[in-house]
């Protein structure tokens, strides 16, 4: 946590001047996708890109922010599944979702400063290794909760686990008097 405190101190949400376009490709890009499944997420994202920009207009609070993440991640989902006949993992369609989030509020020409406050951390290894020994202090759930050595997006298997995740990742900000995106950046950061 003071690790997470002291980062915080010297961290500001990163500033590019890129828009929409260059946004969806940016987060495309840190999900690794290579051939037909990466060309099928740039698409998505590119569209999804203006749609999440015009909903984070409306976003006034932390419940609207996840209502509005969470449709998004269901329609990929639902998309997904109808055009490529395959499944996507509940954990690798709200990363791409968080990512895309991310990289908006990381571009000059689609953040809305209103709306930084409530972005999530994408929910992979970097993020998820270092709360394996530490979750089930930041929740209230009545199990353990076992993160793998080596956790991936996979891991994150349904929309509960996602957000107990969330949940305890928004609980270690709050003790760290920081916003939770902030840990994803302090994550990445090593």
């Amino acid at each position: 946590m003071r690790a997470l405190r002291k980062f915080d101190k010297a961290f500001c949400l990163p500033a590019k001047r890129t828009g929409e376009r260059e946004a969806a490709k940016e987060a495309v890009a840190a999900l690794g996708l290579r051939g037909s499944a990466g060309e099928r997420m740039l698409e998505w994202a590119l569209g999804a890109a203006s749609r999440l920009a015009d909903g984070l207009r409306y976003v006034i609070n932390q419940d609207q922010y996840d209502k509005l993440c969470m449709r998004t991640c269901r329609d990929l989902l639902r998309e997904w599944r109808g055009e490529r006949g395959e499944k996507l993992g509940f954990g690798a369609a709200s990363r791409a979702v968080d990512l895309l989030m991310m990289a908006l509020a990381e571009s000059s020409s689609c953040r809305r400063e209103s709306a930084t406050g409530f972005l999530r951390s994408p929910l992979d290894s970097r993020t998820l290794a270092p709360l394996r020994r530490i979750v089930d202090q930041l929740t209230d759930v009545d199990f353990s909760i076992d993160i793998p050595a080596k956790p991936g997006s996979g891991y994150v298997a349904s929309e509960e686990l996602y957000y107990i995740l969330q949940g305890a990742v928004a609980e270690l900000a709050r003790r760290a008097e920081t916003a939770q995106i902030t840990y994803a950046y302090w994550c990445a950061a090593g």
